[in-house]
């Protein structure tokens, strides 16, 4: 029963406070000076009004610094994702080029091992040209194989490295019109 008394005062006695010092505050602020305000406005309270000014005040400059920040922080984020498109694109048309390298090199053989033949056998079952698993499944048979997959798909391998080509320009373009938004917005 007394504490609830003693926190009921010490409530009011806060919220009087800060009825007074957010008065105070709109006083310091006015450009007129009201002497009734003022009375009503104790003299202790003019410290603390003060400190409350300072305060908004470097909240404003923060505010302001963190806008800055963020800006910053959305070109950082455009540009980085920016150079991941880049480098997948550049890892994807290697990893072309190197199957290419590879597939060049396995037909430049004239006999192979049991082991890589069994393997080339099992894709051109796996990989079958136009949807017809050969019956010969020779070295030679596969070697032939492999010459019309590739050049069925150098078509599409070079259609594909325009397309990335083409795709890096229009993403550096938009890249380009960021930056320019950013620079007017700041």
């Amino acid at each position: 029963m007394l504490y609830e008394f003693l926190l009921e005062k010490k409530s009011k006695d806060m919220l009087d406070n800060g009825a007074l010092l957010e008065c105070h505050a709109e006083a310091e602020d006015s450009s007129f000076s009201d002497p009734q305000l003022m009375t009503l406005v104790p003299s202790n309270t003019l410290p603390f009004a003060l400190e409350v000014k300072d305060l908004k005040s470097k909240l404003a400059s923060q505010e302001a610094e963190l806008q800055l920040r963020n800006q910053d922080a959305e070109a950082l984020i455009a540009k980085t994702g920016f150079q991941t498109l880049k480098v997948s694109l550049e890892r994807a048309i290697a990893d072309t080029e190197e199957q290419k390298v590879n597939l060049t090199e396995v037909k430049a053989f004239t006999s192979l091992p049991m082991a890589v033949i069994g393997v080339t056998a099992a894709v051109t079952v796996l990989q079958p040209y136009k949807g017809k698993v050969p019956k010969d499944q020779s070295w030679k048979a596969t070697n032939i194989f492999m010459g019309k997959v590739y050049f069925e798909l150098e078509p599409k391998y070079s259609a594909l490295a325009q397309a990335n080509a083409g795709l890096a320009a229009a993403t550096e373009k938009l890249e380009i019109v960021r930056k320019k938004l950013l620079m007017s917005t700041a």
